[in-house]
């Protein structure tokens, strides 16, 4: 670029910022006619005829702009911009992401490309993807994209971060969507006071809402059944002895009415339920008859009292005052809070929470420790357990977890037996029939999971633990169906979409694509009325039914039927244990290849699932020193006995293992030494029990 053009460009630049535009492109073009090799020349003549609206002119310019100066991300973004403009959709997008291509930050394409997909519902997980990309790389600001992220995590399942993002528009002016689907994610959470309590808010603030006031009214149904659960007597959780040691409001201690008007008291007013206080502490060695009797030292009476003189402070016991569920709780432990539908005082002080610090600041650690002390003792009643957690916790972020202080180590004993459970799973394998009653029984994931996030260590260590064993139970004790059903108890304790839960469900497929390979060969008939099976856990047919351990014997065959110049087969098969045997007999003809086809996936099923076990089992009778019969061989662990037919006498053949060997010939199993191929011994495959077994053990290197 020369340096007379870069001055005129330079110029040119200076122009359009200050808005002649007119005069910048007669600049601009000066500049490119000067030097057209200059890509900043005709940068500015592309800029110049955008901004009046020349179109044609401007993507010409971004052309040779491109052409001179490839890798110029912003330059390929402002050109996408300018095709969408001129309703090149297509190419516009193949400029942007060419742009994203050089820059993956490049916040104009990124800005360019939502704009096109915003209402593009056929691409909208392109959309969502650039949704995130923007809010990872600048963080959006505009409430409908901040909104539609939360809704795709909402569908997600990831309630947590779907709240993130509407809390962030809760105040966005003529934008009742935020709260509103944050209250659907609170109550997908569970917490349904929280949900309540949103739709309210945003009912009050845009009554027309139908949303919102559809969902409130199905809600406050379900809240008004969970009251009903829980008997008045048992909502006050701390015995009397414990009233009033978080919290003592200084309007009750001086026996102000509940229907009060605390606006405007005059001090003269306070003056006299102060002397009144005091003199009964003093008279009744602090014992104070309007509270039942409350037992309270003249220091702290006088000390709540003196707090009254703060006119912040003043305003702050007000509040809690009027709301009489909230004073309870804070006074009493009473619950009733956690079980009443919102209203307007309950309304106003949540919405003051949300604005004023210093109110929140003074009530948390009141509510929190409360909290801590209430529920502890209500973890066993599950009717008030879930009810706490439903929200409402109005302390700030960061004194939630003293919400849970002293609780925490209760909750943790929820899960002791699973983690009893996980140190036998070495020794033992383990039971579904147990595992599923430690988490049905006791509800023990359903109370987990309704834990807030200060416990999600909880909540990932029981689905952690139960991973564990699934994983054990298929690679210790090759149970792939055990493994699964234990997978599937897993995810119950994690919410959809977590990382934790997509690792259950990456396991689950894999356990899922080993199942299915395990049962491939599998084999089922049908005999009229009795069904049949060849399975990895056994053979049934029928009411009987052995287990793969406890075969002894397998015999099968085909024999093959010629008459009046016709053919048939028939097709016998016998599994037996110590007890009972399963004998299956059909006959087919032979032009009825399906029967001869389904015969042959039996004896798959049965040479895959049955067949490797018997061998192994007999295989260690062997080796502990005992004989095994099969037809009229007698098999030790040094080798095969069988008697032939002489002349005179019979003859008694020992032959070790090493010189065994064995033919199937026609049906026939023939056994010899290959020392004296004469001598053998046969035997029909169909008739004889374990006669396959004897022909792999005789041809078999590892016997």
């Amino acid at each position: 670029m020369s340096e007379a053009s870069r001055e005129i460009s330079n110029k040119a630049s200076s122009l359009r910022k200050e808005k002649k535009f007119d005069e910048a492109l007669l600049k601009a073009k000066s500049a490119a006619n000067l030097d057209p090799t200059s890509a900043n020349a005709w940068w500015e003549v592309a800029l110049c005829n955008d901004a009046l609206k020349n179109t044609d002119a401007a993507l010409d310019a971004l052309v040779k702009t491109l052409e001179l100066s490839d890798d110029f991300a912003y330059g390929w973004a402002t050109y996408g911009k300018v095709l969408d403009k001129a309703g090149k959709r297509t190419e516009a997008i193949e400029a942007l992401e060419k742009a994203l291509e050089l820059d993956s930050t490049e916040r104009l394409a990124l800005i360019e490309l939502l704009k096109i997909y915003e209402y593009d519902q056929e691409n909208k997980q392109i959309f969502i993807n650039y949704l995130i990309k923007y809010e990872e790389t600048y963080g959006l600001t505009v409430a409908n994209y901040i909104n539609v992220l939360g809704n795709h995590y909402l569908a997600e399942g990831n309630n947590h971060l779907a709240i993130v993002c509407y809390k962030r528009v809760l105040d966005e002016p003529n934008f009742p969507y935020g709260r509103h689907n944050a209250g659907i994610a609170y109550f997908q959470l569970s917490q349904i006071l929280n949900a309540l309590d949103s739709w309210a808010i945003n009912l009050k603030n845009y009554p027309e809402y139908e949303p919102s006031a559809t969902e409130f009214g199905k809600k406050t149904i379900l809240l008004r059944e969970k009251s009903e659960a829980v008997k008045e007597t048992s909502r006050t959780r701390l015995p009397p002895s414990e009233w009033y040691e978080v919290y003592l409001s200084p309007f009750s201690l001086l026996e102000f009415e509940e229907d009060a008007e605390l606006d405007n008291i005059e001090p003269k007013m306070l003056q006299g339920y102060r002397k009144k206080l005091l003199q009964e502490i003093d008279l009744e060695d602090g014992k104070i008859s309007w509270m039942n009797d409350l037992i309270v030292d003249k220091s702290r009476a006088i000390g709540i009292c003196d707090e009254l003189n703060n006119e912040e402070i003043f305003e702050f016991h007000a509040k809690v005052f009027k709301y009489q569920p909230l004073l309870n709780f804070l006074s009493k432990g009473d619950i009733s809070f956690f079980l009443t539908e919102p209203q307007d005082d309950l309304l106003e002080i949540l919405d003051e929470l949300t604005w004023n610090a210093e109110f929140s600041e003074w009530l948390s650690p009141y509510f929190a420790k409360q909290f801590d002390n209430v529920f502890k003792k209500s973890i066993s009643n599950d009717s008030i357990y879930y009810a706490m957690l439903g929200g409402r916790l109005l302390a700030i972020d960061s004194q939630i977890d003293l919400c849970f202080e002293s609780s925490r180590s209760e909750i943790d004993k929820l899960i002791l037996p699973l983690r009893e459970e996980a140190k036998l799973v070495e020794k033992k394998k383990p039971s579904f029939v147990k595992i599923e009653g430690i988490v049905m029984n006791n509800n023990l994931a359903t109370k987990i999971k309704a834990l807030p996030v200060q416990f999600v260590d909880l909540q990932d260590e029981a689905a952690e633990i139960l991973r564990n064993i699934a994983i054990e139970a298929y690679n210790q004790y090759d149970d792939s169906e055990l493994s699964k059903n234990i997978l599937e108890l897993s995810k119950q304790f994690t919410f959809y979409k977590s990382s934790l839960q997509k690792k259950l469900e990456d396991d689950a497929k894999a356990i899922n694509d080993i199942i299915n390979e395990q049962k491939k060969d599998e084999s089922t008939l049908t005999f009229g009325n009795i069904k049949s099976y060849i399975k990895k856990d056994g053979a049934r047919h029928g009411e009987t039914y052995i287990h793969v351990d406890k075969v002894c014997a397998v015999r099968w065959g085909t024999t093959i039927v010629r008459e009046n110049h016709t053919t048939s087969y028939k097709f016998s098969m016998v599994i037996s244990d110590a007890r009972q045997a399963i004998k299956l007999d059909w006959a087919a003809p032979s032009e009825t290849d399906k029967l001869k086809e389904l015969f042959d996936k039996h004896v798959s099923a049965l040479l895959t699932y049955i067949f490797p076990s018997l061998i192994s089992r007999i295989k260690e009778q062997l080796k502990s020193g005992a004989t095994v019969r099969v037809g009229s061989c007698k098999l030790t662990q040094y080798g095969v006995q069988f008697e032939t037919k002489g002349w005179f006498s019979n003859k008694i053949h020992n032959v070790s293992w090493a010189k065994v060997k064995a033919n199937l010939s026609n049906g026939e199993l023939q056994i010899f030494s290959i020392d004296n191929y004469s001598d053998k011994v046969e035997m029909p495959l169909k008739d004889t029990d374990n006669a396959f077994v004897l022909y792999i053990l005789a041809n078999s290197d590892e016997r």
